[in-house]
């Protein structure tokens, strides 16, 4: 399931462990109701992801080196 953090920043603002300030926890023997109802409203269906490999994706240091590289006209 995917969630935007548009949907999912209430949430975790609202059920964030009150430990650490970073952690949020959403592990519950009985969930909160308005929690569980908003989980359960979410479509069931997820969009389609695909993944690429690991030595595809480029890293910040080897973009910004081909980016600031002056093209040939």
């Amino acid at each position: 399931m995917f969630l935007a953090w548009e949907q999912a920043l209430p949430w975790l603002g609202k059920y964030r462990s009150r430990q650490q300030f970073d952690l949020v926890v959403l592990d519950y023997a009985s969930a909160p109701a308005d929690l569980a109802q908003f989980i359960s409203a979410l479509p069931a269906a997820s969009p389609s992801v695909e993944g690429i490999p690991f030595d595809q994706i480029l890293d910040r240091e080897l973009a910004e080196k081909h980016l600031s590289k002056p093209t040939r006209g």
